[in-house]
């Protein structure tokens, strides 16, 4: 009960000396703040404040305004987790970089866009996107997008301009493994396939008849060794 009092009453003053001490706006400085946080609730106390600014007075609706450098570290026992979840129509997390040339964020990991929580093998630096669903995107006017979308039974990545044409990124067929080109506009219907393998060795076969060049090098043929001026391809 002791140790509940002291905790309590420690909780109270330190309320009344943010109200009354540093203002209606709640500014503290950043060195104040941390021994004030730590003298008063405790190792591991979670805590709320209504509006709070730290090293300058809160603007623009902010519950916690913090102007200087913010390090937020999760010590979990399974999974490291930080979430900002917001119930608006708009973003949840803005990154303003005022400075132009100068980074805006600097992220050291893999990032995934999506909710499987899933990391590839081997891979430190990878972005990776969840499949978008059974659709393309729309995207708005002035906004081009990338999105993963499944073609043929395989997750393959996409560009989408504002005009609605999806063109495939990870270009190979997602059966054959071979090169192609794709792309799909979802607002005329029209669909544009190129066998871009396949028309390329035709074409280097064809040249490479009259010139006797060798154009493609492939370390595993896919393809029958045949006697042409390309090698075995």
């Amino acid at each position: 009960m002791k140790n509940k009092n002291f905790y309590l009453g420690g909780l109270a003053a330190f309320g009344i000396f943010l109200l009354f001490g540093w203002g209606a706006w709640g500014t503290l400085s950043k060195n104040t703040v941390s021994t004030m946080i730590s003298d008063s609730l405790g190792s591991g106390t979670t805590h709320q404040f209504a509006v709070l600014g730290i090293g300058a007075a809160p603007s623009g609706g902010y519950e916690l305004d913090v102007t200087g450098n913010l390090r937020v570290s999760s010590t979990s026992q399974f999974t490291d987790q930080i979430q900002v979840i917001a119930s608006k129509t708009y973003g949840i997390l803005d990154i303003v970089q005022q400075n132009s040339g100068k980074q805006a964020a600097r992220i050291i990991g893999n990032i995934s866009i999506g909710s499987s929580g899933l990391n590839p093998t081997n891979g430190k630096l990878v972005l990776m996107f969840e499949n978008n669903g059974v659709t393309h995107p729309t995207m708005p006017d002035s906004i081009a997008g990338l999105h993963a979308y499944e073609e043929s039974g395989v997750v393959e990545l996409f560009a989408s301009d504002e005009a609605s044409n999806h063109t495939q990124l990870t270009s190979h067929d997602g059966e054959t493994g071979k090169w192609i080109f794709y792309s799909k506009n979802s607002n005329t219907g029209r669909v544009l396939r190129i066998e871009m393998e396949e028309l390329i060795f035709d074409l280097a076969k064809e040249i490479s008849d009259k010139t006797g060049k060798q154009y493609i090098y492939e370390s595993k043929p896919l393809r029958q060794p045949t006697t042409s001026p390309l090698g075995g391809l």
